[in-house]
């Protein structure tokens, strides 16, 4: 990278942050390091927070850029829509409420400068302060326990809580960009993102705290209810288990720990959601996906899959598995559940057997006449399909 070009942006999405701008302002010109650009986006703020950049641009000059968008589009959407405007190859995200220490961009520069092709974004660890700001003791963070994984191993880290530190990283613009979920949600939109970009490569991850993230109660993830934070969870890993980069993941497993890889994501699954039937369907999509790549030799896997679809009493599909495999799985004979006639199936059923030459001549307009009386009755009905 050039030493004398702007290698980093610095993002900043605001949104009635008026009281932490002035701040904010003395933490960015306190970096030791200095050779980065600035985009920031008002996010149709109702407050004076887009008023307060006109020394910012003294300062920064044809380094800095502010944006106010029309509508609110939330966090991930206000930078989805304003990412055109970032051309340096690299760019990271400041929050106008948290504090960031004098070396925060220049220790991320560090692992830029560090990074190979295959990384796809850099991290800082972060510590916590309260919303009055006080620092707070740091809650333990995965990274310290296992940071140095090759790929899948950050993927089942980061299925298991989010690791990578949104507000204390810089990503690889390229990537990000091939890897946008839709912003319409906040619900699990960063491990979205960082599930998918793992496909392309892994995160450095420094264990120097250079910033601290403020607990804020009303912020936007923190107003989602648990049934919203479930669902888009389930939503998400259904697009994630389905995309090309969980392939890719999966050619990055060694095909001696697949049916390692495979159990622990069941286990990383179990830490996200609920025990039910959202949860067994979401396992079963993952299992179909590694049966499909790796193939019905992966005993384990193909054990994994039996066992979900006997606990539904599938037999025909237990059977077939076991059959592809070496999976001895059994299924206990259980009722059928086929529902019982309803009157209107009975008469039909009369109907249909009714043999008469002439009836079956005029079969469809005894049908269509009868109907359209039906019709008049229950608009509703199934068959009526017609939608203009």
């Amino acid at each position: 990278m050039s030493p004398n070009k702007p290698n980093v942006t610095l993002y900043l999405g605001i949104y009635n942050g008026e009281e932490y701008i002035e701040s904010l302002f003395k933490q960015v010109q306190a970096q030791d390091y200095q050779n980065f650009k600035i985009l920031v986006v008002d996010n149709n703020s109702s407050d004076k927070s887009g008023e307060m950049f006109k020394e910012w641009k003294k300062v920064y000059k044809d380094r800095f850029q502010f944006v106010k968008n029309k509508v609110n589009y939330g966090g991930h959407g206000s930078l989805f829509k304003n990412m055109d405007k970032i051309d340096t190859k690299w760019f990271c995200f400041l929050h106008q409420d948290d504090f960031y220490k004098p070396n925060h961009i220049s220790t991320i520069i560090d692992l830029i400068m560090k990074s190979s092709k295959n990384t796809v974004g850099v991290s800082t660890t972060m510590g916590s302060m309260t919303n009055s700001g006080k620092v707070l003791n740091s809650k333990p963070r995965m990274t310290w326990f296992s940071y140095n994984l090759d790929e899948p191993g950050q993927f089942l880290q980061n299925l298991r809580a989010q690791a990578i530190p949104y507000p204390a990283s810089a990503f690889n613009l390229g990537i990000f960009k091939k890897t946008i979920v839709p912003f319409h949600s906040p619900t699990f939109s960063d491990t979205e993102q960082t599930l998918r970009m793992l496909g392309y490569g892994r995160f450095i991850i420094s264990q120097k705290e250079t910033m601290y993230y403020r607990e804020n109660p009303t912020s936007e993830s923190h107003g989602l209810n648990s049934k919203e934070r479930t669902t888009g969870t389930i939503i998400s890993l259904a697009r994630v288990f389905n995309s090309i980069e969980f392939d890719f993941i999966l050619n990055k497993v060694e095909e001696n720990k697949r049916s390692l890889f495979a159990n622990e994501l069941i286990k990383a699954l179990s830490h996200r959601i609920p025990k039910g039937d959202l949860s067994f369907t979401l396992e079963t999509i993952a299992l179909e996906k590694m049966i499909s790549k790796w193939g019905y030799k992966e005993n384990e896997i193909s054990l994994l899959l039996a066992k979900n679809y006997a606990s539904i009493s599938s037999a025909a599909t237990v059977n077939i598995i076991n059959n592809l495999s070496n999976a001895k799985v059994r299924i206990k004979k259980v009722d059928n559940g086929i529902e019982k006639q309803t009157i209107a199936s009975r008469i039909w059923g009369i109907y249909f057997n009714f043999n008469p030459e002439k009836f079956k001549r005029f079969n469809k307009f005894i049908i269509k006449s009868i109907y359209k009386l039906i019709f008049i009755i229950k608009p509703s009905h199934r068959l009526k399909n017609k939608w203009k």
